[in-house]
């Protein structure tokens, strides 16, 4: 076979190939973008597990992906079903990645905040160790004890970062 006889049929493979179909997050239309485009871990997610090729997922393709999402499957896909309608978009999946990175900034942060604050070592931060003006203290201090601890530390890093 000639160099261009094996050039064309790998060139129509290649052009087959990059168009995908991908749901638009906003509409949940279906929307087709080139192979080229750099996908987000949601949408190599469905595209991974999405059987019948309709660009979201349902709940049985869901639980059908492997073995580790069968034991908590319906309870993860019942809260990232934000909409509850029975399948799972782009949008809502990229919704749970971002409230995750959240939540894990959050906690870096309130370690942090503890560790270079706690001048005497008992995992709580009293007005003395940290820098915040009264107001700002009063506000975290969920408990009114006077100390703030990791999870008023760690609510209040979400509060800042997600808004």
């Amino acid at each position: 076979m000639s160099i261009i006889g094996s050039i064309v049929p790998a060139a129509l493979a290649v052009n087959a190939i990059s168009k995908l179909v991908r749901t638009d997050n906003s509409s949940g239309r279906m929307t087709t973008y080139s192979a080229t485009e750099p996908m987000s871990l949601a949408e190599r997610t469905i595209m991974a597990r999405d059987t019948d090729g309709d660009g979201v997922l349902t709940r049985s393709e869901f639980m059908k992906a492997d073995e580790s999402t069968a034991a908590r499957g319906e309870e993860l896909f019942d809260r990232l079903d934000q909409d509850a309608d029975g399948t799972l978009t782009v949008g809502e999946i990229n919704a749970a990645i971002a409230q995750r990175r959240l939540r894990s900034q959050a906690i870096e942060h309130a370690h942090a905040m503890m560790q270079n604050s706690d001048a005497n070592g008992d995992q709580l931060l009293s007005s003395m160790e940290v820098q915040m003006t009264e107001e700002v203290f009063e506000r975290i201090d969920a408990n009114h004890d006077g100390e703030l601890n990791m999870k008023e530390l760690f609510e209040a890093n979400v509060d800042r970062l997600g808004s």
